[in-house]
Order: structure tokens, then sequence, then C-alpha cells
């Protein structure tokens, strides 16, 4: 049964009907007995339980925790866990707001509230020391840039300084991603959408802030079509050893594009094709192509896994500059989603929802990627009395140290809501 049930926070007691079915949901732990210690499967799955911990994280917007191929949830040097997720209408603090806790994510604690958000933007960070960069769309549809500074002494955070990353009349911008590379200049890389009520073509375009700049600017580059066919596409900029790479999907492919420091910030970026998928159209679960997540490791290999047709896949890209043979992983049979990679005490992990199954997985490569056994199912109450896993999304740091915490994501009679599992790791 769960080891807290947990406080109900001022702004969770805004909603009667959301005290009383986390109540619910917690009794219905509390009796299933599925999160005990040992096998719960009859099945051939029979590794290591971890049990459910409920938080105080709660919001009305499915994208409470998207997409998976931005980065949420940070952990800072004094152990102290830092999250941005979408409250959507709940109040106070709708929209995206920034949340820290310092028991492990147990209890959460607010910090700040990003203005002019609403419950379909998704904001992607970058933690280097106590500086957090961030950026996110806005309502008006502006890309927007902050600069915040952590204090471990105060347990608090504080905006240095903030920006409109990119503005345009006729497009709007949604789900953006960044990274630095090694001269220090910031590249975001977003999906842009036309204004128009007619006809709304969308492409992916990227913007920069050269290091020591203060203002952004719009490169010119687009990456893969312009059309109207679908929404579906969505890029993430990662630093390599000699300048910048991008991972991007539109629909069923997935590309990988790269510049060399030092290149003019207009001249197009070598692409190739990484992944096309055999399912172009089926099932069409992604509407923003959005199931794929990065990380670097120590030695500066970059390493991906990607959902596709409920299978997840596995690439690496080591720091001479080539990618491996794609793996398919081991799912235990069953339908994955919502794959997301981080490394955790230097091990690679890999955490992912089973659909249609009370569990999550959790694979650790202690081998850099050679082998991914399943080291846990993270298991919680089947669903019941409102209680639902359709948007079980999973969040996890890409770097910590010590014990891995793993977010999942579930409905509560139409309240999004946010479980902890917590990890030991050698």
């Amino acid at each position: 049964m769960f080891r807290r049930l947990g406080a109900i926070s001022e702004e969770m007691s805004m909603s009667i009907l959301g005290r009383r079915s986390f109540r619910a949901w917690a009794c219905l732990v509390a009796m299933s007995g599925i999160l005990a210690a040992g096998p719960v499967d009859a099945g051939p799955l029979r590794k290591p339980t971890i049990d459910a911990t409920a938080t105080d994280l709660a919001g009305t917007s499915e994208r409470m925790i998207s997409y998976r191929h931005q980065e949420h949830m940070w952990q800072t040097a004094d152990g102290a866990l830092h999250l941005v997720y979408n409250r959507g209408a709940l109040q106070p603090s709708p929209g995206l707001s920034l949340y820290s806790s310092f028991d492990g994510g147990s209890t959460w604690t607010f910090k700040l509230n990003f203005a002019g958000t609403d419950d379909e933007s998704t904001a992607d960070g970058l933690l280097q020391g106590n500086e957090l960069f961030l950026v996110y769309p806005t309502i008006e549809g502006s890309i927007a840039f902050a600069e915040l500074h952590y204090s471990s002494e105060t347990r608090s955070w504080s905006v240095t300084s903030a920006a409109t990353a990119f503005s345009s009349p006729q497009w709007a911008g949604l789900n953006p991603a960044l990274a630095i590379d090694g001269t220090g200049t910031i590249w975001c890389a977003f999906v842009a959408r036309e204004r128009s009520p007619w006809r709304k073509d969308t492409n992916i375009r990227m913007v920069n802030r050269v290091s020591g700049g203060l203002f952004w600017t719009d490169t010119g580059l687009v990456f893969g079509p312009t059309d109207d066919d679908s929404i579906e596409r969505s890029a993430r900029p990662v630093r390599t050893t000699s300048g910048m790479g991008m991972v991007y999907s539109v629909r069923g492919a997935t590309y990988w594009a790269t510049r060399a420091n030092g290149t003019p910030d207009n001249v197009p970026w070598t692409v190739s094709a990484l992944y096309l998928s055999p399912y172009p159209t089926s099932p069409k679960s992604d509407p923003y192509a959005s199931h794929f997540s990065l990380v670097v490791d120590g030695s500066n290999s970059i390493h991906m896994v990607l959902a596709d047709n409920y299978e997840v896949l596995y690439f690496r890209y080591s720091a001479i500059g080539a990618w491996s043979p794609v793996v398919r992983l081991d799912t235990a049979g069953r339908r994955a989603g919502y794959p997301q990679i981080g490394v955790a005490n230097g091990k690679l992990a890999v955490a992912f929802s089973l659909h249609q199954v009370d569990k999550a997985l959790l694979l650790i490569s202690s081998d850099n990627g050679a082998t991914f056994p399943i080291a846990a199912q993270l298991v919680h109450p089947r669903a019941s009395g409102g209680v639902t896993y359709g948007t079980a999304r999973v969040e996890m740091p890409s770097k910590v140290t010590g014990n891995l915490p793993v977010l999942q994501q579930f409905e509560d009679n139409g309240l999004q809501r946010l479980m902890l599992f917590t990890v030991p790791l050698p």
C-alpha cells in the first residue's frame, strides 16, 4: 500500500470532487494489494515491483507534462527536484508553473508561475548548474524565453532575464525545445503554424541567441516540408562535440540535422533520414510526432528512444559522429508508449507506460546502451472509479544521482494527477 497518502495542497482543496476522488484512489491502492513487493503478473514478466506514492501535483490539462521530446524535470546539486508542468485552469497559478521538491518528489512547493500561458502551453528547459533556461509558447502564439537562477541556500528561484524568442503576425509558434552549443549560443526549434483561418501551413523553424547577446534572431531556416497535411511534427536540438545537432520528426519520418560551430546561422543544416516508420498512419496516436526522447551522457554520446506502433526503439549517436543501428527494446510483449530516457547514477534509464496494463516499466543499461534489461515494474492501481490511464505519460530528470524519481500521469474523475515511483539504484 502507499507509504504516504500525501497532503492535499491549498490549490487541490479548491475541488471537492478532486478531494473525494483522491481519497477514493488512495483507498483503492490500499485495498488492491497489487503494489506489494514480488510478482503481480500471471504472465512471463517477473521483475521487482515499485509501489506508487501519491503526490499533490494536479491540473486540468491533458498536456500536464507533454511532450516527450521536451524536458520538464531537473535535479540541482543539492538533490532538490524541480518540475515545470501545466496546471490548466486550476487555481491559483493556472497554466505553466514551476514547483520544487526537497524530499525526493513526495511533496512539492510552488515557486513561479509563467504568465501568458494556458492549458495548451508546453515548456522545455535546460539546467546548467543553478541556471535554468526555459522556452514555452504564449497564448498569443509567441515563443517566450526565460533564464532562472536557483539558490540552494534559500531554496528559491528568481528570473534573471526574459525575452520573446519568436513572434510573427503570420505564424504562431508552439512545441519548442532548446539547446546551447559549445560557443554559448542558444538554439530554439519549434513548430510554426500559419495563423490563416483557411489554410494551416505548418513547418519547423529555428531561432537563436548568440553567446553574450541579448536579442533573439530568426535564422530563416525551415526544416521539413511546409504543408497543411497535418500538424504532426516536433524538433529537439542537442549539442554535439563540434556544433549542434537536431532530431526532428514529420509524421512518420524522423531526421537528423547537423551544423558545425562557426558556420553562418542562415546556412542550411546537413540533413539525413534517421528512421522511416513502416506504420506511417497507424496508429495515429501522436499528433505532434513527439514520442521520442534524447539524453547526452558524460562521454558526449547521444541516446534516443522512440515509440512506434507501441514498440520502444533505441538509437545511439557516438561522439565520433555515427548513429548505431536501431534496437527494439524489451516491452515484455506489451503495448508500450510515452518513453523517456535519462542518465541515473551514470547508467542509462528508460521508462515507459504499458497500454491497457496496470504498470509502467523501467529498463536500466549498465553497458552504455548495449543491453537494456528490465529493472523494475512500476505498478499502479487498476483503472476503476473514475481513475483512468489514457494519459499515462512518464517524466523523470534527464540527469539524476541517488534514487531515480519517475512521475506518471493519470486521470482522476476529470482531474489530471501525478503519482511518484522512487526507484533505488546502485
